[in-house]
């Protein structure tokens, strides 16, 4: 909790999508692009933290994905390596990331993970929040902060043309995964 306050008074995570590198040119910027994004979803925070945290799942759901893996758990059996291949017309990559997942029951929740692959990024993290909203235990709040830069110059291009657009289409298949595990949870109950 106290962690997501000085998140929240942080001037590094504004309360929408932001591109902070404005710069963009026919070859691709050399600056990192860098996104936030904070949400409240109508599911229960263990639930999107084992959405969030269960990357071998996300080629089901994930648009672009068509692969991903765990390599390596670590001793609570979160994830704590694992890539995607991901792949949008021409453009087919595959990267490999160490994960890191706190699964805290007294602070936001943490998934976090950052590239270990240098051949399609230069650099790559990636940070998930994931608390119980105060006003309403059945909802989520959320901040997702993306750092990244392509080592391709074509790949920063194309990317800093659509990645507001990407990151609203991944967040949408987050919150609709995190309703399907809810209403296949309730069905088993039955």
């Amino acid at each position: 909790m106290i962690l997501l306050r000085q998140l929240r008074s942080s001037s590094l995570l504004p309360k929408r999508i932001i591109s902070l590198n404005q710069s963009r040119s026919f070859f691709g910027g050399s600056q990192p692009q860098e996104y936030t994004i904070r949400k409240k979803i109508n599911q229960p925070s263990d639930i999107f933290f084992k959405v969030v945290s269960g990357v071998d799942q996300y080629h089901k759901f994930v648009p672009y994905c068509t692969e991903s893996f765990v390599t390596r758990y670590d001793q609570s059996d979160l994830p704590a390596e694992g890539g995607l291949k991901v792949g949008f017309k021409e453009f087919n990559e595959k990267f490999v990331c160490r994960i890191k997942c706190e699964n805290n029951q007294d602070e936001p929740k943490l998934v976090e993970a950052e590239s270990l692959s240098d051949n399609l990024f230069d650099h790559l993290k990636m940070k998930w929040y994931i608390e119980e909203d105060p006003k309403r235990p059945s909802a989520t709040k959320m901040i997702l902060h993306l750092n990244y830069k392509f080592s391709n110059p074509l790949y920063n291009t194309v990317s800093a043309l659509f990645a507001e657009n990407i990151t609203k289409i991944m967040i949408k298949a987050f919150t609709k995964r995190a309703i399907e595990i809810k209403t296949e949870q309730q069905k088993q109950k039955q």
